[in-house]
């Protein structure tokens, strides 16, 4: 099993998304989240993200950060 922080191209983190192997975290500021967002995305802004605020995950299951 590789683990670490990798890159994914969208077309990638779609088909993720869209089969539930991931979620996807938005780390911008509220305002920004507000202007324009991913629908499946939980916002959880950069200044304030710590593991206790991550949702649980399924097993496999990835996290992208937007």
């Amino acid at each position: 099993m590789q683990q670490g922080i990798l890159g994914v191209d969208p077309k990638t983190a779609k088909t993720w998304l869209d089969n539930k192997e991931a979620i996807l975290i938005d780390v911008r500021e509220p305002s920004e989240y507000e202007a324009a967002r991913i629908a499946e995305a939980i916002l959880i802004p950069l200044r304030s993200i710590t593991l206790e605020k991550l949702p649980s995950l399924q097993p496999g299951q990835k996290i992208i950060v937007h």
